[in-house]
């Protein structure tokens, strides 16, 4: 993966001042005035440094390919033709961040699935819906702001990009399934007219 591509100068400045102010505006971020930073390089994980499976992961999910939308539609049109992200769909809207989603371009989202979010500690998923404060760093966590398919990972060593939270997320190309963080993917590649999605099976643990 090209370092060039997994910083999110753009979203992540206006995703900051949307948390500092606690709203999120509903269109597309603009460039900042000055020039971004220089994206920092990818580093490569020690293969110790792979996140391990949780003890407590939930059972291997029967999956059903998605069936893209034809002609292809924005990320947020081609999460809910596809039926299985209700949850996800309820959680941008509650952080108000579904039309940053729906017209921001160049977008990675790593998008987990219904089960993913049941899977959340009873209570959790209903305090995140009603506390947009927490919900917009944790989703904003899934996403990066480069268009990164399979390609840029897949059989290659643990490394980190930089997700638009400015956190570093690990994906480990060689394990099987390929891991992203504590998650293991479920599917790759579905393509919208703004960027990419890949189908995760955890909600993603922001690092520290």
């Amino acid at each position: 993966m090209t370092a060039a591509r997994l910083i999110a100068p753009v979203m992540l400045a206006a995703l900051s001042a949307a948390l500092l102010s606690g709203t999120v505006a509903a269109q597309t971020p603009t460039s900042p005035a000055s020039p971004p930073a220089q994206p920092a390089p990818v580093t490569s994980a020690p293969a110790q440094a792979a996140p391990a499976t949780p003890a407590a992961a939930p059972a291997a999910q029967a999956w059903t390919p998605i069936v893209q939308p034809t002609p292809q539609s924005d990320m947020v049109a081609t999460l809910r033709a596809s039926g299985r992200f209700t949850t996800l769909l309820k959680a941008l809207d509650a952080a108000n961040l579904t039309s940053v989603v729906q017209k921001t371009s160049n977008l990675t989202l790593f998008a987990p699935t219904d089960a993913a979010f049941a899977a959340l500690p009873a209570g959790q998923l209903d305090t995140l819906l009603k506390t947009p404060s927490q919900l917009q760093p944790l989703l904003a966590y899934h996403l990066l702001h480069a268009r990164v398919t399979s390609a840029e990972f897949q059989g290659k060593a643990a490394g980190q990009v930089t997700t638009v939270a400015n956190k570093p997320l690990t994906i480990n190309g060689t394990a099987n399934p390929v891991t992203v963080g504590d998650a293991n993917l479920l599917q790759a590649d579905i393509l919208a007219t703004n960027g990419v999605i890949h189908v995760i099976d955890r909600v993603l643990t922001s690092a520290p």
